[in-house]
């Protein structure tokens, strides 16, 4: 007869399962949003390291908007992918490349959508695709009506990511930069409850575009690679929105432990000519936009030392397209080979380049600001003069990436389609000489205020 079993009081008690504690793999560190910065900032230390900013509409960094609803456990079997993963942790991500079959993405009109739609068509993916004015042509993705910034667009969002497998954030207005509280609004402010509606939904992937724009000034020409400071520049809206964005962002993924389920990219200047009217109703004033008159400049101004890196709409679509089926997460920094300096700039528009004096150009361009004669926002001179020099190497060596067209093609198409009125089939995108563009340069309040397009 073999021994009795143990009574009540002699049975021991079941362990019970450790949580996400601090050694739980979910726990750990991996791709950290911010490279190298391993410190876990709360919503406090968020506000305390981007200060609020004269001009800044109230309530723009409240960390009671981060409050949000914890997402569901990370998928099982899901690797956590570090900034520089391993063969292996790459070849277990390719395999499942194939399951990887609808996208959603927002703001889906643009100039980055509009190369990102097919490069997910071509790819075997299935695009859902979100815009507030969705081309009228049916290009083979699934187009959804939403303004993001209205309660109904936040549910057509949440319907859209139902049995999502990836989210791709590239709704981020550009105009009218005379409402700086409207461009908040529907910039950095928008980014969290999108992403913690995709997070919810258990989507396994999130991309967000972020820009050179969120990384400190550089100095000297030196090259810089995703470890470099995000601060912006002090004065620039804009770059202190994609700063807000990121330290959000990198908020929000630490407190769901998501930080392996979500990749930012950094890209430099993007551009291709069907954007080109589009930059031409950006940055110039409305008349010389419509009248193309970029054709005819005599001259532009060369500043020594000044460089700009540029970067096609189709690599950056590659790069959005190789995070996800790479299953990478962090920050990559990407741009086109080479840089463009005055002679470049000059070249390709065909005109002499001319030495001014050290400040002029920002002169001019406040001076076409405050007439209510241009569009432009003078920090935007000043954030193209301190803008650093990026490095990809990151993104060749995790996401396999090598950008197929150099930074002076680019710079080519943006000026041939600048100066063809070249436009896609979008709103965002219209060619010039459209209806609504001749109606606009025709009246000095559009002049004053573009529209979000």
């Amino acid at each position: 007869m073999g021994p009795e079993p143990p009574g009540p009081a002699g049975r021991r008690r079941q362990p019970r399962p450790r949580g996400r504690g601090r050694g739980h793999p979910a726990a750990l560190p991996a791709g950290d949003l911010a490279a190298g910065d391993r410190t876990g900032r709360t919503a406090h230390a968020c506000r305390r390291a981007l200060p609020r900013q004269r001009g800044d509409p109230p309530g723009w960094w409240s960390p009671r908007r981060l409050r949000l609803p914890r997402s569901p456990r990370r998928p099982a079997g899901r690797p956590l992918v570090g900034p520089a993963p391993p063969a292996a942790a790459r070849d277990h991500a390719a395999a499942d490349a194939r399951l990887v079959t609808r996208v959603v993405i927002s703001g889906a009109s643009g100039n980055i959508g509009s190369a990102l739609v097919p490069a997910l068509l071509a790819s075997g993916h299935h695009p859902v695709a979100l815009a507030r004015r969705p081309p009228r042509e049916a290009d083979g993705a699934e187009w959804v009506r939403a303004d993001l910034s209205t309660p109904d667009g936040q549910q057509a969002l949440t319907r859209a990511l139902r049995g999502a497998d990836a989210y791709v954030h590239l709704a981020w207005p550009l105009q009218p930069m005379r409402r700086p509280g409207l461009l908040h609004d529907r910039g950095p402010r928008m980014l969290l409850p999108c992403v913690a509606a995709a997070l919810e939904a258990g989507v396994g992937k999130v991309v967000h575009l972020s820009s050179v724009a969120a990384y400190a000034p550089g100095s000297g020409g030196e090259r810089v690679d995703e470890t470099w400071p995000l601060e912006g520049a002090a004065d620039s809206p804009y770059a202190r929105g994609k700063v807000l964005g990121e330290r959000r962002l990198d908020v929000l993924a630490r407190s769901r432990s998501a930080l392996d389920r979500v990749a930012v990219l950094r890209p430099c200047l993007v551009g291709q000519r069907r954007a080109g009217a589009q930059m031409a109703r950006y940055g110039l004033p409305a008349v010389l936009a419509a009248t193309r008159a970029v054709r005819h400049l005599p001259w532009v101004p060369r500043a020594d030392g000044f460089a700009l890196q540029m970067v096609h709409s189709d690599d950056v679509a590659r790069a959005v397209v190789a995070s996800i089926e790479q299953d990478a997460s962090g920050p990559f920094n990407l741009a086109g080979e080479g840089t463009l300096g005055g002679r470049e700039i000059a070249r390709a528009l065909g005109a002499r380049p001319v030495r001014l004096p050290r400040g002029l150009p920002r002169l001019a361009a406040a001076a076409a600001w405050h007439t209510h004669l241009g569009p432009l926002d003078p920090t935007w001179v000043d954030m193209a003069a301190q803008a650093p020099l990026m490095v990809t190497g990151r993104a060749r060596s995790v996401l396999g990436w090598r950008p197929e067209h150099p930074a002076v093609d680019v710079l080519r198409e943006v000026v041939d389609g600048m100066r063809s009125g070249a436009g896609g089939a979008s709103a965002a995108l219209r060619p010039a000489g459209s209806d609504s563009e001749a109606r606009g340069w025709t009246s000095l309040g559009s002049v004053a205020r573009r529209s979000m397009t």
